[in-house]
Order: C-alpha cells, then sequence, then structure tokens
C-alpha cells in the first residue's frame, strides 16, 4: 500500500497535523504536558494504589478503603513490604524514588502518597 506524502502533511478540513499537535506539545509548559498524562491522574494512580495494597496486605483487608485509612495502623502495609511499594510507585511515575527523602508519614494513606509521589507530576 502506497501512502500519498500530501496525505501525511495535509489535514482534512478542521483536523491538525501529527505535526502540528507534535510541535503544540513541545510549546506547552513541562508540566501542562504532564497534567494531560492519564498516567498521572489521581484517578488513575489512586486506584492502582490502593490495588496494590490490597493484593499484598499482611492483615485482612478493611471494609471500607477510603483515601483517608492509616494503611500502616490496619496492616494493609508493613515494613517488609515497604521497599516492594516503593518500587510500584516508581513503575507507577515512571521516575525513580529518591529514598533518602521519604518520610515515615509518607505511608500514612492513600492521600500521603499521592501527595508525596504524584501530585506534582500531576500538575
Amino acid at each position: 500500500m502506497v501512502l500519498d506524502q500530501k496525505a501525511k502533511t495535509t489535514p482534512s478540513p478542521g483536523l491538525p497535523t501529527l505535526q502540528h499537535l507534535s510541535a503544540h506539545a513541545r510549546l506547552l509548559p513541562h508540566s501542562a504536558r504532564q497534567a494531560a498524562d492519564p498516567m498521572h491522574d489521581p484517578q488513575t494512580i489512586r486506584p492502582q494504589l490502593k490495588r496494590w495494597l490490597l493484593d499484598h496486605a499482611s492483615a485482612a483487608p478493611p471494609v471500607e478503603f477510603t483515601d483517608q485509612l492509616h494503611i500502616l495502623e490496619v496492616g494493609l502495609l508493613n515494613s517488609l513490604d515497604i521497599v516492594e511499594f516503593v518500587l510500584f510507585v516508581e513503575e507507577l511515575r515512571g521516575v525513580e524514588v529518591d529514598t533518602d527523602e521519604i518520610e515515615p508519614e509518607v505511608f500514612t494513606s492513600i492521600d500521603t502518597l499521592w501527595d508525596a509521589f504524584f501530585a506534582s507530576l500531576a500538575t
């Protein structure tokens, strides 16, 4: 199948070309490009954090798992799980986590995990 070279750069009426979209994306500030990335969206990340915690829980999962639930107090995460969990967070972020900068309070809840590891990527 032979594609018309002109078809690659000439948009249909009202539709931008791929080159136009790429150029436009480069003009956006870095934070705006990231905010458009659904991988850094709280509605994507928070459920994935919860799922990982439930799948690896040392204790029985709570009946109601809110974003404010104290995950260490209820036993969803223990000290042995933290290294593996940080690796999972790095996978979600696409960026290495500086473990020297992590404070224990980060592991309090989904809210604190989001604030510490993902909020800066979403804005």
